[in-house]
């Protein structure tokens, strides 16, 4: 019959290292074997992974070659949160028609910057308004102007209690627009920031209140969108690339935020369901508990994915997951060592080709 509970489903292990004999209580934590446990035949029947964690040693269950469905691994650029960001300048329609190196004058030029899983607010009510303004003079060069909605926006972000977006002057030099990605605009200095901008790019930003087991990260999207305004008998749409019909599209940033955090969260779900479910209780009168994940770092997850098939009347088939998380680049030894005890049994290549490289 099937022995393994739903809260066993996916058996993860970080994995630091893979070593090549069984291991013992001197072993290092993090220390992983790849045993092989043969059959009538002097071949190998079946495999397992034994892991030495902050406590004890681990021997995950008996997989079966024959059971083995699929092995792969994801690679930890391929979870990496990608950050996107608006980038805006001003087109001919937003000049003076007398001097179009200044912006029309006496006009309010409203952004609309709209925050979407906001913190406290329900799925089905997340939106929440921010807005950045300025109300033009005369003689107000392009980067003026944007130093002001710089400001207008900042002073509006600054009594939250969290950060929701940074900004970034954009500059031009010979026709060609770049984001000055080492100059996030703050109040003190964004005048001396923004003096030859002639743009705003305003990014997401990388959530600062994760806590492990208790909070996740999960970035606040956002969604810019210039306000047109009446101007001398008709609609204006003062920003580049954006009409009546078409919306200011955000871009990748070529920011990311890696999975060192996600793969905390990951060991802590996992590892309590296996083997912790009591953790806190009784606080502050409790045994902590250890992990080895570091969220400063970026992981790989190796998976094997398999089933388990009992006698007689236990002949459905019970599928299941082991994930080893190594850090990035580090499952090479222990890819290697599973897909030769594939091939030697003669598994499939088209189960252990996805981990073979």
């Amino acid at each position: 019959m099937n022995l393994f509970t739903v809260n066993q489903v996916n058996q993860v292990y970080v994995a630091k290292r893979k070593v090549d004999n069984p291991l013992t209580k001197n072993s290092t934590v993090g220390d992983v074997y790849v045993g092989a446990v043969k059959g009538v035949d002097n071949c190998n029947k079946s495999i397992y992974i034994q892991h030495r964690g902050p406590g004890s040693i681990t021997r995950s269950d008996l997989i079966d070659l024959d059971k083995i469905l699929y092995a792969t691994i994801t690679h930890a650029g391929e979870m990496a949160k990608k950050l996107k960001e608006y980038r805006l300048k001003l087109n001919a329609d937003a000049m003076d028609a007398d001097d179009n190196t200044k912006v029309i004058k006496g006009q309010d030029f409203i952004l609309r910057i709209k925050l979407d899983h906001y913190i406290g607010i329900s799925p089905e009510d997340s939106e929440y308004w921010k807005y950045g303004m300025v109300h033009t003079g005369p003689n107000v060069t392009v980067a003026k102007f944007w130093t002001e909605m710089a400001k207008s926006i900042l002073r509006n972000m600054s009594r939250e209690a969290v950060k929701f977006i940074s900004l970034y002057p954009i500059t031009t030099s010979d026709s060609t627009d770049s984001v000055e990605d080492d100059t996030e605009l703050d109040l003190t200095n964004v005048e001396t920031q923004m003096a030859s901008a002639t743009g705003l790019a305003i990014r997401e930003v990388e959530p600062a209140d994760w806590i492990l087991g208790l909070k996740q990260q999960k970035i606040m999207h956002i969604e810019v969108t210039p306000v047109a305004f009446e101007y001398d008998g008709t609609t204006l749409y003062w920003v580049d690339g954006q009409s009546y019909n078409t919306r200011i599209e955000p871009v990748d940033s070529g920011v990311t935020i890696p999975n060192g955090k996600l793969t905390a969260d990951y060991e802590y779900f996992f590892h309590g369901e296996r083997g912790d479910q009591y953790r806190m209780v009784g606080w502050p009168d409790y045994i902590p508990t250890k992990y080895i994940v570091d969220d400063s770092k970026q992981y790989d997850y190796l998976q094997i994915h398999f089933y388990y098939r009992g006698d007689n009347e236990a002949v459905q088939k019970s599928e299941k997951d082991i994930t080893l998380l190594c850090e990035k680049g580090g499952q090479t030894d222990i890819a290697a060592a599973i897909k030769t005890a594939l091939t030697t049994a003669g598994v499939p290549a088209t189960v252990w080709t996805p981990i073979a490289g």
